[in-house]
This record gives structure tokens, sequence and C-alpha cells, in this order.
């Protein structure tokens, strides 16, 4: 068993970009009043003493300021944090349309990325990291409502369909908050994971309706 490094950094790339934000937004609030983090930035593990979840645009000063972090992949990223990806299943029909949909450069990026899955099987595997990444490219309401066809559950909830004390977990694939859990408040929305995160108005992103499960310990 690989021993994973404790002081760490990450390069944000259009691949992690919506994992490692929504990872950085969780455990230290939005960077810089952003949710999502610039493509090329370096984020920074998170310490005891609140000394870091710093973010870098030069990897050069990271490393002479911080020469204890060491630079890990997204891999490793997702162990280290235990943040979980989720998979979508796509038909070759499906793969076919959204591909005539796509401009030239995600035309070969598809390609590229499942021509051999396509030549094995009749259907491909789409991580949820991906699919964001194709729904963040999207510019046509052709292209988006296509891709939410695929990919968000049309049986979604919006937060303004809450009761108080009702509890949401956010499922729209574009958004940084995805995943998180919102428990609907007489004054609006907080996240649960992260109380800091809180909504006076009804956010936009949509989710599925959950339950808590509250175990209370005697101190």
């Amino acid at each position: 068993m690989k021993k994973l490094p404790e002081n760490w950094y990450i390069e944000v790339t259009e691949e992690n970009q919506t994992i490692v934000s929504k990872w950085r937004l969780k455990t230290a609030g939005a960077f810089l009043h952003k949710d999502i983090i610039d493509v090329g930035m370096f984020v920074m593990s998170s310490h005891s003493d609140g000394s870091c979840y710093y973010g870098f645009d030069n990897e050069k000063e990271l490393n002479l300021d911080f020469p204890s972090h060491v630079k890990i992949d997204f891999e490793t990223f997702l162990e280290i944090t235990e943040m979980k990806t989720s998979t979508h299943t796509v038909t070759r029909e499906q793969f076919l349309q959204g591909y005539e949909l796509a401009c030239g450069d995600w035309q070969e990026l598809l390609a590229k990325k499942f021509a051999m899955e396509l030549l094995k099987s009749d259907t491909i595997v789409v991580k949820d990291s991906f699919a964001q990444r194709l729904r963040n490219a999207a510019v046509s309401s052709t292209q988006i409502e296509f891709l939410d066809s695929l990919f968000v559950d049309p049986n979604l909830v919006q937060p303004k369909d809450l009761e108080i004390g009702d509890v949401m977990r956010v499922k729209e694939i574009s958004s940084p908050y995805y995943d998180v859990v919102l428990l609907r408040t007489y004054d609006g929305f907080v996240d649960i994971n992260n109380p800091r995160n809180t909504w006076s108005n009804f956010p936009s992103f949509r989710g599925i309706r959950v339950k808590l499960k509250i175990e209370v310990e005697e101190c």
C-alpha cells in the first residue's frame, strides 16, 4: 500500500477543475470569491493549523515557499480527499448524436477518447468529470438540452420545491456544488457539510431529496 503525502498540491486542469473546485469550496470556502478555480492554478492541501488552502498561479514560487509539498495527480487527489466520482452509460447511438452536435475540436477529442471503447462495446462509460467538461463547453441550447438529457435526471427537484427542514443533494453536473447537501431553513439554505456556505435566495441548481440520519453522542 503506497503512502499518501500529507503536504501536496495539484494543478487545476479541464479534467479535474470541477472536482478540485468542489473540494476547495467544501473545505475552505470560495477561492478569491470564485466557486470555480481557473485552469492552470495550483491548489494546496489543507492543514490543521489553517496555514494552507492557498492557490498559486506560479509553480516555481509555490515550490520555493513550500518545498515540502509534492505535486500529485488527479487519481492520488481522489484517493487522499475521498472525493467520489460517478459514471454514466452512453449508447453508441447517443454518442454519435452528440458527436454530430460537437464542434471540430470536440469531435477530435471524443473520437480519441472513446473510439477504442466503441470498437469493443455498444456502450461507453463517461465519468462525471468529463460530463461536466462537456456541459461547461456547450454553447447552443441544442447542445445543452442534449447533454442534460444524457446526464441529468429529469426528476430532479429545485430548491424552490423544498419546505423548511427538507434536505437536497445537488445533482447539477455543471455546478461546483455537485453532491453538496443543502438544508432548507427559515432564512434560505445552508450547506450541511460547510455551514459557511449559505444562500438567502433560491439557488439555480437541481438535486434529489434525501433524508438525514442523525446520531447523538453524550460528551
